[in-house]
Protein backbone atom coordinates (compact mmCIF):
# COMPACT_ATOMS: atom_id res chain seq x y z
CA UNK A 1 0.00 0.00 0.00
CA UNK A 2 1.35 3.27 -1.19
CA UNK A 3 1.65 5.84 1.70
CA UNK A 4 -0.26 8.74 1.09
CA UNK A 5 -1.30 11.89 2.55
CA UNK A 6 -4.19 12.01 5.14
CA UNK A 7 -5.69 14.90 3.44
CA UNK A 8 -5.73 13.14 0.51
CA UNK A 9 -7.66 9.80 1.61
CA UNK A 10 -11.09 9.80 0.72
CA UNK A 11 -13.56 10.17 3.75
CA UNK A 12 -14.75 6.92 5.14
CA UNK A 13 -18.51 5.37 5.47
CA UNK A 14 -19.66 4.31 8.32
CA UNK A 15 -17.79 1.81 9.85
CA UNK A 16 -18.33 -2.18 10.28
CA UNK A 17 -16.43 -4.16 12.79
CA UNK A 18 -14.65 -5.42 10.03
CA UNK A 19 -13.34 -2.23 8.87
CA UNK A 20 -9.36 -2.28 9.25
CA UNK A 21 -7.93 1.01 10.83
CA UNK A 22 -3.78 1.51 10.40
CA UNK A 23 -1.68 2.15 13.85
CA UNK A 24 1.36 2.26 15.02
CA UNK A 25 2.24 0.09 17.56
CA UNK A 26 5.95 -0.04 19.07
CA UNK A 27 7.25 2.15 15.98
CA UNK A 28 5.91 -0.52 13.69
CA UNK A 29 2.29 0.58 11.31
CA UNK A 30 0.31 -2.69 12.11
CA UNK A 31 -3.43 -2.71 11.47
CA UNK A 32 -6.77 -3.06 13.87
CA UNK A 33 -10.68 -3.73 13.08
CA UNK A 34 -13.02 -0.89 14.72
CA UNK A 35 -13.94 -3.64 17.04
CA UNK A 36 -10.75 -3.86 18.38
CA UNK A 37 -10.11 0.05 18.98
CA UNK A 38 -13.62 0.09 20.70
CA UNK A 39 -12.97 -2.81 23.39
CA UNK A 40 -9.31 -1.21 24.36
CA UNK A 41 -10.72 2.19 24.42
CA UNK A 42 -13.91 1.08 26.51
CA UNK A 43 -11.66 -1.48 28.50
CA UNK A 44 -9.07 0.98 29.47
CA UNK A 45 -12.49 3.69 31.29
CA UNK A 46 -13.12 2.02 34.65
CA UNK A 47 -16.94 4.14 34.73
CA UNK A 48 -17.66 2.79 31.51
CA UNK A 49 -16.47 -0.70 32.07
CA UNK A 50 -18.36 -0.69 35.41
CA UNK A 51 -21.81 0.18 33.41
CA UNK A 52 -20.85 -2.24 30.27
CA UNK A 53 -20.98 -4.81 33.77
CA UNK A 54 -24.02 -4.26 35.23
CA UNK A 55 -26.81 -6.50 34.82
CA UNK A 56 -30.38 -4.22 34.61
CA UNK A 57 -34.08 -4.76 34.40
CA UNK A 58 -36.76 -3.34 32.33
CA UNK A 59 -37.75 -0.14 33.87
CA UNK A 60 -34.33 0.11 35.68
CA UNK A 61 -32.80 3.48 36.55
CA UNK A 62 -28.83 3.91 36.51
CA UNK A 63 -27.83 5.66 39.21
CA UNK A 64 -24.41 6.05 41.11
CA UNK A 65 -24.25 5.26 44.20
CA UNK A 66 -21.77 4.87 47.61
CA UNK A 67 -19.12 5.44 44.94
CA UNK A 68 -20.33 2.83 42.40
CA UNK A 69 -22.42 2.35 39.62
CA UNK A 70 -25.65 0.54 39.84
CA UNK A 71 -29.11 -0.51 38.74
CA UNK A 72 -31.79 0.67 40.55
CA UNK A 73 -35.39 0.46 40.82
CA UNK A 74 -38.06 3.25 40.48
CA UNK A 75 -39.22 2.30 44.04
CA UNK A 76 -35.60 2.77 45.54
CA UNK A 77 -34.69 5.87 43.88
CA UNK A 78 -38.14 7.26 45.04
CA UNK A 79 -36.90 6.10 48.44
CA UNK A 80 -33.49 7.87 47.99
CA UNK A 81 -34.98 11.15 47.00
CA UNK A 82 -37.47 11.24 50.16
CA UNK A 83 -40.51 12.22 47.89
CA UNK A 84 -43.56 12.47 49.75
CA UNK A 85 -46.51 10.01 48.99
CA UNK A 86 -49.04 12.33 46.90
CA UNK A 87 -46.35 12.85 44.75
CA UNK A 88 -46.60 9.44 43.06
CA UNK A 89 -50.12 8.77 44.31
CA UNK A 90 -51.65 11.78 42.70
CA UNK A 91 -54.44 11.14 45.60
CA UNK A 92 -55.71 13.98 47.90
CA UNK A 93 -55.90 11.55 50.69
CA UNK A 94 -52.02 11.41 50.72
CA UNK A 95 -51.93 15.04 52.00
CA UNK A 96 -51.58 15.17 55.64
CA UNK A 97 -50.60 18.94 55.71
CA UNK A 98 -50.92 22.41 54.42
CA UNK A 99 -53.13 24.47 52.95
CA UNK A 100 -53.78 24.95 48.64
CA UNK A 101 -53.57 28.13 47.25
CA UNK A 102 -56.50 29.46 45.92
CA UNK A 103 -55.31 29.15 42.28
CA UNK A 104 -55.25 25.35 42.69
CA UNK A 105 -58.81 24.98 43.61
CA UNK A 106 -61.39 24.48 40.70
CA UNK A 107 -64.20 26.82 39.43
CA UNK A 108 -67.40 25.57 40.85
CA UNK A 109 -70.34 23.98 38.46
CA UNK A 110 -73.65 22.99 38.58
CA UNK A 111 -71.95 19.55 38.94
CA UNK A 112 -68.58 19.84 40.33
CA UNK A 113 -67.32 20.85 43.46
CA UNK A 114 -65.18 23.62 43.73
CA UNK A 115 -63.49 26.83 45.61
CA UNK A 116 -65.91 29.36 47.08
CA UNK A 117 -65.57 32.56 48.50
CA UNK A 118 -66.90 33.93 51.76
CA UNK A 119 -69.83 35.94 52.44
CA UNK A 120 -69.52 38.47 55.77
CA UNK A 121 -73.60 38.44 57.28
CA UNK A 122 -75.64 41.38 56.26
CA UNK A 123 -78.50 41.75 58.36
CA UNK A 124 -82.27 40.58 56.64
CA UNK A 125 -80.21 39.28 53.66
CA UNK A 126 -80.50 35.80 52.81
CA UNK A 127 -77.72 33.48 50.46
CA UNK A 128 -79.58 33.52 46.97
CA UNK A 129 -76.40 32.17 44.66
CA UNK A 130 -73.31 30.90 44.19
CA UNK A 131 -71.45 32.09 40.60
CA UNK A 132 -69.22 30.10 38.70
CA UNK A 133 -66.67 31.93 39.76
CA UNK A 134 -67.54 30.92 43.50
CA UNK A 135 -68.39 33.91 44.52
CA UNK A 136 -71.67 34.19 46.73
CA UNK A 137 -75.11 36.41 46.24
CA UNK A 138 -76.79 38.08 49.10
CA UNK A 139 -80.21 39.32 49.06
CA UNK A 140 -83.89 40.21 50.88
CA UNK A 141 -86.71 38.04 50.03
CA UNK A 142 -89.57 39.51 49.31
CA UNK A 143 -92.94 38.22 51.64
CA UNK A 144 -94.02 36.75 48.60
CA UNK A 145 -90.99 34.82 48.27
CA UNK A 146 -91.79 32.93 51.43
CA UNK A 147 -94.31 30.11 51.66
CA UNK A 148 -97.23 29.72 54.23
CA UNK A 149 -97.83 33.16 54.62
CA UNK A 150 -101.50 34.30 55.09
CA UNK A 151 -102.58 37.21 52.32
CA UNK A 152 -102.22 39.95 55.08
CA UNK A 153 -98.40 39.02 54.98
CA UNK A 154 -98.21 40.21 51.29
CA UNK A 155 -100.57 42.98 51.55
CA UNK A 156 -100.25 46.78 52.93
CA UNK A 157 -101.30 45.77 56.84
CA UNK A 158 -101.36 49.42 57.68
CA UNK A 159 -104.94 49.22 56.15
CA UNK A 160 -107.30 47.48 58.14
CA UNK A 161 -109.27 46.62 55.22
CA UNK A 162 -106.69 44.08 54.21
CA UNK A 163 -107.35 41.79 57.26
CA UNK A 164 -110.67 40.34 56.90
CA UNK A 165 -111.08 37.56 60.10
CA UNK A 166 -110.37 37.01 63.01
CA UNK A 167 -109.44 39.90 66.13
CA UNK A 168 -106.54 41.44 67.11
CA UNK A 169 -105.23 41.02 70.75
CA UNK A 170 -104.77 44.32 72.65
CA UNK A 171 -101.03 43.93 72.72
CA UNK A 172 -101.49 44.54 68.62
CA UNK A 173 -103.49 47.51 69.32
CA UNK A 174 -101.70 51.05 69.79
CA UNK A 175 -101.41 51.46 73.88
CA UNK A 176 -103.25 55.55 74.32
CA UNK A 177 -105.23 58.00 72.28
CA UNK A 178 -106.07 60.96 74.31
CA UNK A 179 -108.89 62.62 72.88
CA UNK A 180 -109.60 66.26 74.48
CA UNK A 181 -113.31 66.52 73.33
CA UNK A 182 -115.17 68.80 75.70
CA UNK A 183 -119.03 68.45 74.68
CA UNK A 184 -121.45 65.91 74.09
CA UNK A 185 -120.28 63.10 71.58
CA UNK A 186 -122.68 60.76 69.37
CA UNK A 187 -121.15 57.99 67.21
CA UNK A 188 -117.82 58.84 68.92
CA UNK A 189 -114.98 58.09 66.88
CA UNK A 190 -112.37 60.09 68.17
CA UNK A 191 -108.80 60.13 65.86
CA UNK A 192 -106.82 56.73 65.71
CA UNK A 193 -109.94 54.86 67.19
CA UNK A 194 -109.58 51.80 64.66
CA UNK A 195 -105.70 51.22 66.37
CA UNK A 196 -106.10 52.50 69.94
CA UNK A 197 -106.56 49.95 72.55
CA UNK A 198 -106.87 52.64 75.58
CA UNK A 199 -108.94 55.65 75.24
CA UNK A 200 -107.90 58.44 77.66
CA UNK A 201 -110.67 61.27 77.70
CA UNK A 202 -108.63 64.38 78.65
CA UNK A 203 -111.25 66.72 78.12
CA UNK A 204 -111.97 69.81 79.46
CA UNK A 205 -115.10 69.94 81.21
CA UNK A 206 -117.39 67.65 82.71
CA UNK A 207 -119.20 65.71 79.39
CA UNK A 208 -121.70 62.94 77.90
CA UNK A 209 -120.25 60.21 74.99
CA UNK A 210 -124.01 58.47 74.03
CA UNK A 211 -121.80 56.04 72.23
CA UNK A 212 -118.60 54.93 70.34
CA UNK A 213 -118.19 53.89 66.84
CA UNK A 214 -118.85 50.41 66.00
CA UNK A 215 -115.18 48.41 65.12
CA UNK A 216 -116.49 45.23 64.48
CA UNK A 217 -117.59 41.86 66.34
CA UNK A 218 -115.07 41.47 69.56
CA UNK A 219 -113.02 44.64 69.50
CA UNK A 220 -112.15 45.63 73.06
CA UNK A 221 -111.94 49.13 74.10
CA UNK A 222 -110.83 50.90 77.78
CA UNK A 223 -112.18 54.44 78.17
CA UNK A 224 -110.21 55.94 80.94
CA UNK A 225 -111.37 59.37 82.65
CA UNK A 226 -107.75 60.54 82.46
CA UNK A 227 -108.76 63.94 83.95
CA UNK A 228 -108.65 64.92 87.35
CA UNK A 229 -111.63 67.80 87.14
CA UNK A 230 -114.32 66.34 85.34
CA UNK A 231 -116.64 64.00 84.84
CA UNK A 232 -117.57 61.76 82.12
CA UNK A 233 -121.36 59.84 81.38
CA UNK A 234 -122.03 56.66 79.46
CA UNK A 235 -125.45 56.99 79.15
CA UNK A 236 -127.30 53.65 78.44
CA UNK A 237 -128.90 53.18 75.15
CA UNK A 238 -128.76 56.73 74.49
CA UNK A 239 -130.48 56.92 70.73
CA UNK A 240 -128.76 59.63 69.64
CA UNK A 241 -126.00 57.24 69.00
CA UNK A 242 -126.59 54.35 66.46
CA UNK A 243 -128.29 50.86 67.49
CA UNK A 244 -124.47 49.43 66.81
CA UNK A 245 -122.88 52.22 68.33
CA UNK A 246 -124.48 52.00 72.20
CA UNK A 247 -123.31 51.61 75.65
CA UNK A 248 -124.90 48.76 77.23
CA UNK A 249 -124.17 49.49 80.79
CA UNK A 250 -125.14 47.26 83.32
CA UNK A 251 -128.87 47.35 85.33
CA UNK A 252 -130.34 49.30 82.49
CA UNK A 253 -128.47 52.63 84.20
CA UNK A 254 -125.75 54.76 82.98
CA UNK A 255 -122.11 54.78 83.97
CA UNK A 256 -120.82 57.81 85.74
CA UNK A 257 -116.75 57.58 85.08
CA UNK A 258 -115.10 59.66 88.10
CA UNK A 259 -111.88 60.61 87.32
CA UNK A 260 -109.39 57.56 87.03
CA UNK A 261 -111.86 55.41 86.72
CA UNK A 262 -111.72 53.06 83.41
CA UNK A 263 -114.29 51.19 81.62
CA UNK A 264 -113.69 48.26 79.15
CA UNK A 265 -116.21 47.25 76.34
CA UNK A 266 -116.39 44.83 73.93
CA UNK A 267 -118.30 45.46 70.42
CA UNK A 268 -120.85 42.68 70.45
CA UNK A 269 -121.34 43.78 66.74
CA UNK A 270 -124.86 44.16 66.88
CA UNK A 271 -126.65 45.99 69.36
CA UNK A 272 -123.04 48.10 70.87
CA UNK A 273 -120.75 47.83 73.45
CA UNK A 274 -120.79 45.09 76.30
CA UNK A 275 -118.87 45.94 79.62
CA UNK A 276 -116.58 43.36 80.63
CA UNK A 277 -114.72 45.09 83.17
CA UNK A 278 -115.65 48.06 85.36
CA UNK A 279 -113.19 47.85 88.42
CA UNK A 280 -115.12 51.04 89.98
CA UNK A 281 -118.62 49.97 89.74
CA UNK A 282 -119.62 49.56 92.68
CA UNK A 283 -122.90 48.56 93.61
CA UNK A 284 -123.98 50.43 90.47
CA UNK A 285 -123.34 53.75 87.88
CA UNK A 286 -119.79 53.99 89.43
CA UNK A 287 -121.20 54.52 93.15
CA UNK A 288 -119.96 53.27 96.65
CA UNK A 289 -123.12 53.17 98.03
CA UNK A 290 -126.36 52.84 96.49
CA UNK A 291 -129.53 52.28 98.23
CA UNK A 292 -132.78 51.17 95.77
CA UNK A 293 -135.22 50.16 98.86
CA UNK A 294 -136.34 46.93 97.13
CA UNK A 295 -135.92 44.72 100.43
CA UNK A 296 -137.81 46.91 102.20
CA UNK A 297 -135.34 48.97 104.26
CA UNK A 298 -132.90 52.05 104.15
CA UNK A 299 -130.31 50.52 104.04
CA UNK A 300 -127.10 52.37 105.13
CA UNK A 301 -129.35 55.79 105.35
CA UNK A 302 -130.45 57.13 108.53
CA UNK A 303 -134.23 58.57 108.78
CA UNK A 304 -135.30 61.13 110.56
CA UNK A 305 -138.61 62.54 110.53
CA UNK A 306 -140.52 65.83 113.24
CA UNK A 307 -143.46 67.20 113.00
CA UNK A 308 -147.34 65.66 113.41
CA UNK A 309 -147.90 63.23 109.97
CA UNK A 310 -144.14 63.06 109.33
CA UNK A 311 -142.81 60.40 108.35
CA UNK A 312 -139.98 58.59 106.26
CA UNK A 313 -141.60 55.00 105.62
CA UNK A 314 -141.35 52.54 102.58
CA UNK A 315 -143.75 53.01 99.76
CA UNK A 316 -145.54 52.38 96.48
CA UNK A 317 -145.41 55.52 94.91
CA UNK A 318 -143.62 55.38 91.46
CA UNK A 319 -143.42 51.74 91.47
CA UNK A 320 -145.87 51.57 88.32
CA UNK A 321 -144.85 50.31 84.49
CA UNK A 322 -145.02 54.38 83.80
CA UNK A 323 -142.82 55.02 87.26
CA UNK A 324 -140.53 52.34 87.04
CA UNK A 325 -139.42 52.71 90.93
CA UNK A 326 -137.70 49.81 91.67
CA UNK A 327 -138.68 49.83 95.37
CA UNK A 328 -139.68 53.29 96.92
CA UNK A 329 -139.25 55.51 99.72
CA UNK A 330 -142.07 57.82 100.54
CA UNK A 331 -140.40 61.41 102.46
CA UNK A 332 -143.83 62.86 104.24
CA UNK A 333 -143.51 66.16 105.77
CA UNK A 334 -146.63 66.29 107.61
CA UNK A 335 -149.40 68.45 108.32
CA UNK A 336 -147.49 71.27 110.06
CA UNK A 337 -145.58 74.11 108.51
CA UNK A 338 -142.51 73.14 110.22
CA UNK A 339 -142.89 69.63 109.47
CA UNK A 340 -140.05 67.70 108.12
CA UNK A 341 -138.92 63.87 106.84
CA UNK A 342 -135.40 63.20 106.00
CA UNK A 343 -133.26 60.18 104.59
CA UNK A 344 -129.36 60.37 104.19
CA UNK A 345 -125.79 59.70 105.80
CA UNK A 346 -126.29 61.27 109.06
CA UNK A 347 -127.84 63.80 111.04
CA UNK A 348 -124.59 65.52 111.52
CA UNK A 349 -121.97 66.62 108.82
CA UNK A 350 -119.21 63.59 108.12
CA UNK A 351 -117.96 65.18 104.40
CA UNK A 352 -115.26 67.29 104.53
CA UNK A 353 -115.28 69.43 101.24
CA UNK A 354 -111.89 70.02 99.46
CA UNK A 355 -110.04 66.59 99.98
CA UNK A 356 -111.72 64.74 96.93
CA UNK A 357 -114.08 64.32 94.20
CA UNK A 358 -117.45 63.49 95.07
CA UNK A 359 -120.60 62.28 93.18
CA UNK A 360 -124.55 61.91 94.00
CA UNK A 361 -127.16 60.61 91.84
CA UNK A 362 -130.87 60.00 93.18
CA UNK A 363 -133.90 59.55 91.30
CA UNK A 364 -137.12 60.90 93.10
CA UNK A 365 -140.81 61.69 92.23
CA UNK A 366 -142.80 65.14 93.36
CA UNK A 367 -146.21 65.09 95.14
CA UNK A 368 -148.87 67.89 94.87
CA UNK A 369 -146.69 71.08 93.74
CA UNK A 370 -145.36 73.52 96.28
CA UNK A 371 -147.42 77.34 96.22
CA UNK A 372 -147.70 80.20 97.98
CA UNK A 373 -149.79 78.85 100.52
CA UNK A 374 -149.20 75.48 101.13
CA UNK A 375 -145.29 75.76 100.93
CA UNK A 376 -142.74 73.10 100.66
CA UNK A 377 -139.12 72.32 99.71
CA UNK A 378 -137.22 69.64 98.81
CA UNK A 379 -133.31 69.48 98.94
CA UNK A 380 -131.57 66.53 97.64
CA UNK A 381 -127.26 66.32 97.41
CA UNK A 382 -124.70 67.33 99.53
CA UNK A 383 -126.25 68.92 102.22
CA UNK A 384 -126.00 68.80 106.27
CA UNK A 385 -128.77 68.30 107.76
CA UNK A 386 -132.70 69.16 107.36
CA UNK A 387 -131.88 73.06 107.43
CA UNK A 388 -129.00 73.28 105.41
CA UNK A 389 -126.22 75.42 106.76
CA UNK A 390 -123.54 74.21 104.04
CA UNK A 391 -123.99 71.99 101.49
CA UNK A 392 -124.61 71.37 97.36
CA UNK A 393 -127.81 70.78 96.17
CA UNK A 394 -130.84 70.57 93.71
CA UNK A 395 -133.39 72.77 95.41
CA UNK A 396 -137.66 72.66 94.91
CA UNK A 397 -138.66 75.57 96.25
CA UNK A 398 -141.42 77.99 95.35
CA UNK A 399 -139.45 81.40 94.37
CA UNK A 400 -142.20 83.86 95.07
CA UNK A 401 -144.68 83.22 91.77
CA UNK A 402 -143.74 79.62 90.76
CA UNK A 403 -142.50 76.24 91.65
CA UNK A 404 -138.84 75.64 90.53
CA UNK A 405 -135.69 73.67 90.68
CA UNK A 406 -132.57 75.58 91.35
CA UNK A 407 -129.13 74.49 91.84
CA UNK A 408 -128.52 76.21 95.01
CA UNK A 409 -125.05 76.35 97.13
CA UNK A 410 -125.24 76.70 101.07
CA UNK A 411 -121.65 78.09 102.63
CA UNK A 412 -122.28 79.39 106.54
CA UNK A 413 -126.09 79.17 105.90
CA UNK A 414 -125.89 81.88 103.25
CA UNK A 415 -127.83 80.35 99.87
CA UNK A 416 -126.48 81.38 96.40
CA UNK A 417 -129.15 79.93 93.72
CA UNK A 418 -129.47 79.40 89.86
CA UNK A 419 -132.51 78.48 88.48
CA UNK A 420 -132.50 75.30 87.00
CA UNK A 421 -133.32 73.94 83.46
CA UNK A 422 -135.09 70.91 85.20
CA UNK A 423 -139.00 71.14 85.03
CA UNK A 424 -140.84 71.17 88.40
CA UNK A 425 -143.74 68.85 87.94
CA UNK A 426 -144.47 65.75 89.33
CA UNK A 427 -142.48 63.52 86.69
CA UNK A 428 -140.41 61.25 87.87
CA UNK A 429 -136.50 63.19 87.54
CA UNK A 430 -133.01 61.65 87.64
CA UNK A 431 -130.43 64.44 89.45
CA UNK A 432 -126.73 63.76 89.67
CA UNK A 433 -124.10 66.79 91.41
CA UNK A 434 -120.29 66.17 90.85
CA UNK A 435 -118.00 67.83 93.15
CA UNK A 436 -114.59 68.44 91.80
CA UNK A 437 -111.03 67.81 93.28
CA UNK A 438 -110.79 70.42 95.45
CA UNK A 439 -114.89 71.68 95.74
CA UNK A 440 -114.20 74.94 93.45
CA UNK A 441 -116.95 73.83 90.80
CA UNK A 442 -120.15 71.99 90.97
CA UNK A 443 -121.32 70.22 87.63
CA UNK A 444 -125.18 69.47 87.96
CA UNK A 445 -127.02 67.32 85.58
CA UNK A 446 -130.23 66.60 84.95
CA UNK A 447 -132.57 63.77 83.43
CA UNK A 448 -135.95 62.75 82.44
CA UNK A 449 -135.51 58.56 81.99
CA UNK A 450 -131.68 58.06 82.87
CA UNK A 451 -130.72 58.07 79.44
CA UNK A 452 -130.91 61.73 77.70
CA UNK A 453 -128.98 64.14 80.50
CA UNK A 454 -128.55 67.77 80.48
CA UNK A 455 -125.44 69.40 82.27
CA UNK A 456 -127.54 72.08 83.95
CA UNK A 457 -125.17 74.36 85.56
CA UNK A 458 -121.59 74.79 86.76
CA UNK A 459 -121.51 76.85 89.75
CA UNK A 460 -118.20 77.83 91.78
CA UNK A 461 -119.42 80.70 93.36
CA UNK A 462 -121.23 79.83 97.19
CA UNK A 463 -119.56 76.47 97.40
CA UNK A 464 -118.83 75.28 101.32
CA UNK A 465 -115.05 75.49 102.21
CA UNK A 466 -112.34 72.99 103.60
CA UNK A 467 -114.26 74.16 107.33
CA UNK A 468 -118.00 73.96 106.40
CA UNK A 469 -118.75 70.27 106.54
CA UNK A 470 -121.57 68.33 104.81
CA UNK A 471 -123.41 65.40 104.65
CA UNK A 472 -125.12 63.62 102.30
CA UNK A 473 -129.10 62.63 101.75
CA UNK A 474 -132.66 63.91 100.98
CA UNK A 475 -135.00 66.64 102.91
CA UNK A 476 -138.96 67.55 102.57
CA UNK A 477 -139.32 70.15 104.71
CA UNK A 478 -142.51 72.11 105.53
CA UNK A 479 -142.56 76.57 105.50
CA UNK A 480 -146.18 77.57 105.55
CA UNK A 481 -149.75 76.45 105.24
CA UNK A 482 -150.11 72.62 105.83
CA UNK A 483 -148.99 70.92 102.57
CA UNK A 484 -149.22 66.99 103.58
CA UNK A 485 -147.46 66.02 100.87
CA UNK A 486 -144.67 63.56 99.95
CA UNK A 487 -141.68 63.25 98.09
CA UNK A 488 -140.82 59.60 96.80
CA UNK A 489 -137.67 58.61 96.08
CA UNK A 490 -136.29 55.32 94.04
CA UNK A 491 -132.77 55.36 94.92
CA UNK A 492 -130.09 57.45 96.05
CA UNK A 493 -126.66 56.89 95.64
CA UNK A 494 -123.09 58.52 95.98
CA UNK A 495 -119.44 58.36 96.19
CA UNK A 496 -116.43 60.51 97.71
CA UNK A 497 -113.16 59.69 96.85
CA UNK A 498 -111.23 61.27 99.46
CA UNK A 499 -108.05 59.00 100.31
CA UNK A 500 -107.20 58.25 103.85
Amino acid sequence: MTDKAISSLTAASALGDTDIVPLDQGGTTKKATTVQIATHTLASNTDVAAIIALTPSNDDILQRKSGAWTNRTVAQVKTDLGLATVATSGSASDLGSGTLPAARLPNPSSSTLGGVQSAAAVSHQFLTSISTSGVPALAQPAATDISGLATSATTDTTNAANISSGVLPAARLASVIAPTDSTTQNNYNPTNLATARTINWTGTATTIITGLTSQGAGVRKTIRNATTDYLLLLPRAHTSSSAGNRWNTPKGLPAFLMPGDAITFEDNGSTGWDVVDWATQGPAMGLTVFEDFVTGGFGSFINNASGTGASVAIGTTGVTASGKFVGSVNLASGSTNTGRATLGTTTTASIVPTLSPALCVQRLQLGTATDGSNTYSVNVGFIDGTTVTDGVAYEYRWNGSAPEWSVTRWAAASATRTVSGATANSSPLWLAIFMNANWTRADYLYSTDGITWTIDANPTTGLPSNTQYTGYGACHLNSAGSPSTITAIDFLGYRIDQTR
